[in-house]
């Protein structure tokens, strides 16, 4: 049981963690296109 526990705890911080590092590579990402746009001269 307490083994059950700590398992779900671990899953639902990996989870908490995957959609953190999801959301910063995002970011990231949507940066990088934003600059590249501002790059370019019109």
């Amino acid at each position: 049981m307490q083994l059950d526990e700590y398992g779900k705890d671990s899953v639902e911080k990996v989870k908490q963690l995957m959609a953190s590092e999801c959301i910063a590579v995002s970011a990231i990402e949507a940066g990088k296109l934003i600059g590249f746009v501002g790059a370019i001269p019109f």
